[in-house]
This record gives C-alpha cells, structure tokens and sequence, in this order.
C-alpha cells in the first residue's frame, strides 16, 4: 500500500496530468481496504483477467469503456494499470444484470 501511495504522490505532481485522473485514482484507493479477501492490494492487469474468467486484453479494454473503473499507476506507455476487486466484483454482477 506504501507503493500505491509513493506512486499517486508522484502521478500528482507530474504537470501533464489531469486533475480528474488523479481524482478517479483516489476514488479507486478509498475503496481499498485491506480484509482477508484481498490483503488490501489492487490486481494488476494479468489477474483482473484471470479474476474476470481468463478474458482478453481487448476484452478487458472493452469493459474499461463500458465504465469498468482502475488505476494508471506512473507516467507514459510504461504505466502499469491496476484494478481493484471490488470495482471488478460490481462491474461483473452490472454485466450480468444487464444479460
């Protein structure tokens, strides 16, 4: 969690970022409270994928489009995306409701 928050400080203080990412960055790490489930630590984008029964990359991109909420962590294309288990919960049962 001492990463998430090194890493949101910096993000914050790189000028060419958006006050509304950083916004959506914090909205992702409130909900983040360590419990047994999830020990507290976001899933990177290769668990996401597995959490979501072994979707695609393209799929994956397809739900961030549709609303399915995460985290850039860094700057550029070497960015690491991270996604929080409950937003994926949510985000799996809307799907579902909606089928």
């Amino acid at each position: 969690m001492e990463k998430l928050r090194t890493d949101l400080i910096a993000l914050a203080a790189t000028p060419s970022v958006e006050l509304g990412k950083i916004q959506t960055a914090l909205e992702v790490l409130k909900n983040v409270a360590p419990t047994e489930q999830n020990d507290g630590r976001l899933l990177s984008e290769s668990e996401a994928r597995f959490f979501l029964g072994k979707v695609s990359r393209s799929t994956l991109y397809a739900y961030r489009l549709r609303g399915l909420k995460s985290l850039k962590l860094g700057p550029g294309r070497g960015a690491r995306r991270v996604f929080n288990k409950k937003e994926l919960i949510r985000f799996a049962e809307k799907e579902a409701s909606m089928n």
